[in-house]
């Protein structure tokens, strides 16, 4: 796996904006640090470790600024490092996953080789920067593009969807099937028309959603006895019934084997997290015909599934 042409391509499906510039400096150290690594192999330079890590370092440091530029709304410009790491600890800008990444990373290599100018990092500790940092600014990568998504659908004159979700609900179970039901319908209907399938699939969910009128909350962290769960999205109605939703993307492959796990997941998010309904939505791309169905539907859960017809995944298989 080439990790900095994955980075790049991620970069490359965001549209030129300010933080265009700043994204591309950071593969280029990404691919510093690798060349720093090799030379390390080649001509037995232990120090070539070392300036890996700073390397590395800059890749964090660059991914921080410019995703603070996107998910903030303001300049990092005159924002320090650590006031941004501050903002992102204390906010809920970033999913919680990648604060502890941002996190692991700092402890592991940012403060040791900021701080101890005596520090000489070896083999194995450069190739887990590489591959830590670079995760971390694919991660903050993908959670700009989110938001960019979102915030293009919510200001498009042109995003007007037919499709609505009604507020009128007598109960949570009534209001979950209303979102399921709106949903496919938008899906199908509006989103292709709209040309509007190569969204973020959680952006698109989302800004259909608000356009309804309910409050959306996103990235929803709860920490459990021993674990820890994250909903994609919460949605609200007016009579306050409140449905989780979980989005995934299903542009490749599809087998039996994905779909139970994505289901399974959303299940036991659901009951730890004490929810009698929950809405799985899986985006598939242009084209796609997507259908509402209960996957599980017991006494203490129900399960709405939008997303292609789960036989496609036994044909595919």
């Amino acid at each position: 796996m080439d990790i900095a042409e994955k980075l790049r391509l991620s970069i490359k499906d965001l549209p030129e904006g300010e933080y265009t510039r700043g994204l591309t400096a950071i593969v280029r150290h990404v691919e510093a640090a690798i060349r720093h690594f090799d030379r390390a192999d080649t001509s037995e330079d232990e120090d070539a470790y070392t300036d890996c890590i700073y390397r590395t370092n800059q890749v964090y440091e660059g991914s921080l600024k410019e995703a603070y530029r996107i998910l903030s709304g303001g300049s990092p410009n005159k924002k320090s490092l650590y006031d941004i790491e501050k903002y992102f600890d204390n906010g809920s800008s970033i999913r919680s996953r990648v604060v502890k990444q941002m996190s692991r990373y700092r402890e592991d290599y940012r403060n040791p080789s900021t701080h101890d100018y005596n520090l000489d990092f070896d083999e194995n500790e450069a190739i887990l920067a590489i591959l830590s940092v670079t995760a971390f600014a694919k991660l903050l990568v993908a959670q700009m593009k989110s938001k960019i998504d979102a915030d293009t659908l919510r200001n498009d004159p042109s995003f007007k969807p037919a499709s609505k979700v009604s507020q009128k609900a007598d109960s949570v179970g009534e209001f979950a099937e209303e979102l399921a039901h709106s949903l496919e319908k938008f899906l199908n209907n509006d989103a292709e028309h709209l040309d509007l399938a190569s969204r973020e699939p959680v952006a698109l969910v989302t800004a259909f959603l608000e356009k309804s009128g309910l409050d959306i909350v996103r990235d929803v962290y709860m920490e459990m006895d021993q674990d820890w769960i994250e909903w994609d999205v919460i949605v609200t109605n007016k009579s306050g019934y409140k449905v989780p939703i979980e989005v995934k993307t299903s542009r490749g492959r599809y087998s039996p084997s994905i779909a139970a796990s994505r289901i399974a997941q959303v299940r036991n998010f659901a009951q730890v997290s004490d929810y009698k309904h929950a809405l799985l939505v899986e985006g598939a791309g242009r084209g796609t015909k997507y259908v509402w169905e209960k996957v599980i539907d017991t006494t203490d859960l129900t399960l709405h599934r939008v997303g292609r017809p789960l036989e496609i995944a036994q044909e595919s298989e």
